[in-house]
């Protein structure tokens, strides 16, 4: 279903990434609310990939005043390596927001 909608809309991990609102990720969106911190948001986050939905080993990095996100270790269809690297960093962009 996602090569098929990738070969349609070539940018479909975007769209579909700005669309994943906190809420979208049940309690954990709203455990992700209560938290005191943007980092302890983030760090709470990244506990539970599976509840993100994502197909990447996450983490943060830290350097100076930056934070890094950190998707790795992908070892599903290369064809929709792209697909999901833009639907998993977008959508934890848009949980930044």
């Amino acid at each position: 279903v996602c090569a098929n909608a990738v070969a349609l809309r070539r940018e479909i991990g975007l769209e579909l990434g700005r669309r994943m609102h906190v809420s979208s990720y049940g309690m954990l969106g709203y455990a992700l609310l209560t938290s005191a911190t943007l980092g302890d948001a983030l760090r709470l986050a990244l506990r539970y990939p599976a509840l993100l939905g994502t197909l990447f080993e996450l983490s943060l990095k830290v350097e100076d005043d930056q934070v890094w996100f950190c998707a790795d270790h992908y070892h599903e269809d290369p064809q929709l390596a792209v697909f999901n690297a833009q639907l998993c960093l977008v959508s934890l962009k848009v949980i930044c927001e």
